[in-house]
């Protein structure tokens, strides 16, 4: 399926990319790889998974728990225990140790229970074995701190659209643990998953062994068919598994400057896919890569997830410069309302004059008031009581039982007749939406007007693709590219008159499109 990525500089047409395994590279803060990663995933339709591991990075998606499995109410595995304690220590496994692992995992459902287990054999255990239980427990001290502050689940719960895993809070080797877990889940049991894999050179490195190198194999080799593709996050590729960069047949390289680095990039391209001149990289800047696939090596402004396609369509052509991002909104704080004194009577201005029926209602407006602040204040002198019941903060040389019992009769006694009480008790918050919407006229003549005559007539009424209104589009006449369908898709959702689908677009609930004949 193609992908629109951004526009060709120079002469501003569509470039648009295959979904596949793609690597983007380019030096961090200067060529926008985030970005990039971000607008491919959002053009896709596809679910997705990004992982932050550096703090101060932003990837913006729906925040999502770490995943490990049977850290739940399932019993946790000896090998989880083994390769979790074999990360932490920067190995490969514990073989040795391997079998007081297996003994003081059993019948443990967590990490701490294993610690627990470890303590209890050990002081029935004696001289070497003793020694090897508590190494055990050393290891998984320094562990658990890492696991209780990550609170990961046992469901990796990926819904539509990106999601994100922050990790930036622990260490490199359960980063690595929690990426290996997520990746065997989604080789075993997903489809259609885009993983976003952050620095690639780290977690799946070239000539050495990491816990996620061998998941990350295998979704390069097998994930394909099920539609399951990595997005590959690598300022060094030379140091990526030679197998994962094989596997790569999309490439999107950003600017690099140092000498060794270009030239290693450009000679980590597998043959047969056409590579930009080492000058052209160099001098690439902020938002431009090399798109590179099959025969093709096209110097592309990539456009982001949040900027019109005109405007990205101009800084390709040289007509702008640059689009600054617009600032989320600040929210405007309601209008502060005065609340008149219970106890005053507010003071008529001179001109005015009041009548006497005029001055009685305020009167019983005041009066009421000041019922309604003595029952608040009774309900909460109620409340004390009760919590002193309970046992938090008794008042020195009060009976509690008694004055709660009095005070409870009494407010019992006064609410048939005392409707400000019966106004605090049942007092309950109130949401209040004012949802204003937008009213596009648009010629049935242009473009957009004969898209929206599919939204009109009902052809978004279960979830179509961007590809299927294109194809319908062309059925009905007329030139249309397939960015352009794209950017419709988008616009409209942005407008609210569609929603974005597992399956692709639909028809909001309410919206309300009419076509009016002239």
């Amino acid at each position: 399926m193609p992908i629109h990525l951004g526009y060709e500089i120079g002469t501003g047409k569509p470039v648009e990319i295959p979904l596949a395994h793609t690597f983007v590279t380019g030096q961090t803060q200067l060529s926008g790889k985030t970005t990039t990663l971000r607008a491919i995933v959002g053009r896709s339709g596809c679910r997705a998974l990004a992982f932050v591991t550096k703090r101060g990075e932003q990837f913006e998606g729906r925040r999502i728990q770490p995943y490990l499995p049977r850290e739940g109410e399932q019993p946790i595995h000896w090998r989880l225990v083994e390769t979790i304690l074999a990360s932490a220590l920067g190995q490969r496994s514990l073989k040795y140790e391997r079998l007081w692992i297996v003994n003081a995992a059993k019948g443990a459902k967590s990490l701490a229970d294993v610690r627990r287990n470890v303590d209890r054999l050990k002081a029935k255990a004696k001289g070497g074995t003793a020694d090897v239980y508590m190494l055990i427990g050393e290891y998984l001290d320094l562990v658990l701190p890492e696991m209780r502050a990550l609170a990961a689940a046992d469901v990796l719960d990926l819904q539509p659209g990106l999601n994100v895993m922050d990790l930036a809070t622990v260490g490199p080797q359960l980063q690595a643990l929690v990426i290996r877990a997520a990746l065997e889940r989604i080789n075993q049991h997903e489809r259609g998953v885009l993983t976003v894999f952050p620095e690639a050179w780290e977690f799946a490195p070239r000539g050495r062994v990491a816990p996620a190198t061998g998941e990350a194999i295998a979704m390069a080799r097998k994930g394909g068919v099920l539609g399951n593709y990595l997005l590959c996050d690598s300022q060094d590729i030379a140091g990526v598994d030679t197998v994962i960069r094989q596997a790569a047949s999309v490439w999107i390289l950003g600017v690099q400057r140092e000498l060794n680095e270009l030239k290693r990039t450009l000679a980590s391209i597998p043959a047969g896919i056409a590579k930009p001149k080492s000058a052209d990289v160099a001098t690439l800047e902020l938002g431009q890569f090399y798109a590179c696939w099959g025969r093709h090596s096209i110097k592309t402004y990539v456009q982001p997830a949040w900027m019109a396609a005109s405007d990205a369509e101009q800084i390709a052509r040289g007509e702008r410069v640059t689009v600054h991002r617009p600032a989320p909104a600040a929210p405007v704080p309601p209008p502060a309302v005065p609340h008149p004194q219970p106890h005053s009577k507010p003071k008529p201005k001179e001109a005015d004059v009041m009548t006497p029926a005029q001055e009685k209602k305020l009167d019983q407006v005041l009066e009421f008031m000041q019922r309604g602040v003595a029952a608040q204040a009774a309900v909460d002198r109620v409340t004390q009581a009760t919590d002193n019941h309970k046992g938090t903060h008794p008042a020195p040389g009060v009976d509690e039982d008694a004055l709660y019992q009095r005070l409870k009769a009494r407010l019992l006694a006064d609410l048939p007749k005392e409707p400000a009480i019966l106004r605090v008790l049942h007092q309950q918050p109130e949401l209040l939406v004012e949802v204003e919407r937008p009213v596009l006229q648009i010629s049935g003549m242009d473009a957009k007007g004969k898209f929206a005559r599919l939204i009109a007539e009902g052809f978004f009424d279960e979830a179509r693709k961007p590809g299927d209104a294109f194809k319908e589009l062309v059925r009905r006449g007329g030139n249309w590219a397939n960015a352009t369908v794209s950017n419709f898709c988008r616009s409209f959702a942005e407008e609210g008159f569609l929603t974005v689908e597992e399956g692709g677009y639909r028809k909001a609930p309410g919206a309300k499109v009419k076509i009016v004949e002239k």
